[in-house]
């Protein structure tokens, strides 16, 4: 049970890192970006199986789920800086990277955060 709610929360990562794309109305702006270019340089942020796609359960779904070992690190797919770092009841901890590209990552069911929200400050 323990390593399968693991495999969940790395999951649940991936998850929320499209997700913001897709946030507060935005959906046309969304779909002009070229999305292959501004993630180009991205790495992958963790190690594990692919649970999920983007677009299941009937299209609700905008993100990727990835499901990792218990305390599997997890990066950021690339520099940026902490926008939001809190603890949630239905994601975990949560954490929220704001690119240089302005793209937004989210990584959420976090077994902890070892990042702080602060302005002006790079996450790796």
């Amino acid at each position: 049970m323990q390593d399968y709610i693991k495999r969940l929360l790395i999951a649940g990562i991936m998850a929320l890192c499209i997700s913001l794309l897709f946030l507060g109305g935005k959906h046309s702006q969304a779909e002009m970006l070229n999305i292959k270019e501004l993630t180009s340089d991205w790495v992958w942020p963790a190690e594990g199986v692919i649970t999920d796609l983007y677009g299941t359960r009937h299209g609700h779904h905008k993100g990727i789920d990835i499901a990792g070992e218990f305390k599997t690190p997890i990066h950021s797919v690339d520099k940026g800086v902490v926008t939001k770092s809190y603890y949630s009841g239905s994601y975990g901890h949560v954490v929220f990277i704001k690119h240089d590209n302005n793209l937004e990552t989210v990584y959420a069911h976090l077994n902890k955060r070892n990042v702080k929200k602060r302005a002006g400050r790079s996450a790796r």
